[in-house]
């Protein structure tokens, strides 16, 4: 009898202990409640992103205007005739050497001497070309070395590092003296999203868009 009644006990006493552990795994475990200096310094930091955006809109504004467009003044040696609807849609294309001085893509602004050359026929292009002996915002690193027949690709660096745009469109014409006159699509598009805070170029200043696109 005394047997049976410790078993018993020993039962009972084991599955009120298995019972306690699942109601403690299965216990909602409480959020943790921020701490007042946490809570003082989100609100700052919203106040400081606030007052950013505020002061730096029309300045991100004024910048998104001017990425609109490209325009380039050359004089030297130089033969062009290149009209293109991005670069999928090129045709002609420019041999020689010029100096330049101008606007191009992405707030590159400033001048240089550049010399090679380029051959496109629709969306096939052959090009040689570099860029040396630049002020302003122009990079002098820049080489353009592909001069077999190929498709182009926004992922080639000229592209991909914004020395160019490769959805550009415009013309490009001289004899001696040259003029470069680009529109770039991507650009007014992020002009008109930038209107509401919404950065697709990555382009503002920081932490002045509601929304940045990376």
């Amino acid at each position: 009898m005394g047997r049976n009644i410790i078993s018993i006990a020993a039962l009972f006493t084991a599955v009120c202990c298995f019972t306690s552990s699942l109601v403690a795994q299965e216990a909602p475990t409480a959020a943790p409640v921020p701490k007042p200096e946490q809570t003082v310094e989100q609100n700052a930091d919203s106040g400081n992103k606030a007052l950013r955006m505020t002061a730096l809109y029309f300045p991100n504004r004024f910048l998104d205007t001017v990425d609109i467009f490209t325009l380039e003044l050359g004089f030297g040696h130089e033969v062009a005739l290149q009209p293109r609807i991005t670069n999928y849609c090129k045709l002609i294309g420019f041999s020689g050497e010029k100096y330049f001085i101008g606007k191009g893509f992405k707030r590159q602004i400033g001048g240089g001497h550049t010399e090679g050359w380029e051959i496109s026929a629709i969306c096939l292009t052959a090009s040689y070309r570099y860029l040396d002996e630049t002020f302003g915002t122009f990079d002098d690193e820049f080489v353009y070395d592909v001069t077999n027949m190929h498709i182009p690709s926004p992922s080639n660096n000229v592209y991909k590092n914004k020395i160019e745009d490769f959805w550009g469109v415009g013309v490009f014409v001289g004899c001696l003296a040259s003029v470069n006159v680009q529109i770039h699509p991507v650009e007014m598009a992020d002009l008109i999203t930038g209107i509401f805070l919404i950065d697709i170029a990555n382009d503002d200043f920081k932490d002045s868009a509601l929304i940045t696109v990376e």
